[in-house]
């Protein structure tokens, strides 16, 4: 899943509008444009955006094991 997906996707989970999460990060309406993918956040702002939903950043952005992306297995399992 992209960024934007993910972002989307959490917003809505936690059922806020654009405008409710800009406040919550400190920033202007027209400044979150993630969702649309014109911009991305600069890290400080993803890792506020995971701190605030309570996931990691690989799965923010979408690098997770599903995609084949994700940490490779330990030769001691």
């Amino acid at each position: 899943m992209e960024l934007k997906d993910s972002l989307r996707q959490l917003r809505e989970q936690h059922h806020w509008k654009q405008t409710e999460l800009a406040r919550i990060l400190g920033i202007k309406r027209s400044t979150y444009t993630y969702e649309t993918g014109k911009t991305e956040p600069p890290l400080s702002r993803l890792l506020l955006l995971s701190k605030i939903y309570n996931v990691s950043l690989d799965t923010l952005v979408g690098r997770d094991q599903e995609d084949g992306e994700g940490p490779a297995p330990s030769e001691d399992a």
